[in-house]
């Protein structure tokens, strides 16, 4: 058996060190408005080149029954940000949903709503983030952060499901783009 060179203390200290402070320099690097923008623009991006690449004819397309449709997932993911945007602002919701599951249909209603949820993040006050946003899963106390943040995620999740249609409809994703 070999053995694992020795680490010389100073080495271990200096990590010990970084490793130590790294909570603290965490806290104070608050993420900016412009940040979380082209966070969003690039996620827009992103999942309207997954949603462009479906051939119009596979919307429909459902891997097993208990799974949503292709359109539905892209529904899923422009209606829950919009949802949850305009609860956080206490906006009205004014983008109407699509008129049918259709590629043609939905393309303009995730654009729009994608557009809406950026355009809200340039005017959203640190109360709005504050407030508290009842129903944030698995936060029972979340705030308006709680909820956008999570509506990121929850983006990427849907959208992963997405990529996988594509690939059981022998369609190559578009490369990823951050």
């Amino acid at each position: 058996m070999t053995s694992l060179p020795r680490i010389p203390s100073s080495v271990l200290r200096l990590a010990a060190l970084l490793a130590a402070s790294l909570p603290a320099a965490a806290q104070d690097a608050a993420v900016t408005r412009t940040e979380y923008v082209e966070a969003w623009q690039a996620s827009k991006a992103y999942t309207l080149a997954v949603a462009k690449a479906m051939p119009d004819e596979s919307y429909g397309f459902q891997p097993t029954p208990d799974q949503f449709t292709f359109a539905v997932q892209m529904i899923h993911i422009a209606h829950a940000n919009y949802a949850w945007f305009t609860r956080v602002l206490g906006e009205p919701r004014t983008i109407a949903d699509p008129k049918s599951e259709a590629k043609a249909d939905v393309l303009p209603y995730l654009e729009a709503t994608f557009d809406y949820c950026i355009a809200a993040l340039e005017r959203i006050t640190p109360e709005q983030l504050s407030r508290a946003a009842p129903g944030v899963p698995n936060r029972p106390n979340g705030s308006g952060r709680d909820a956008l943040l999570n509506m990121y995620m929850h983006i990427g999740h849907h959208r992963g499901q997405a990529i996988i249609y594509l690939r059981l409809k022998g369609v190559t994703p578009p490369e990823y783009r951050y």
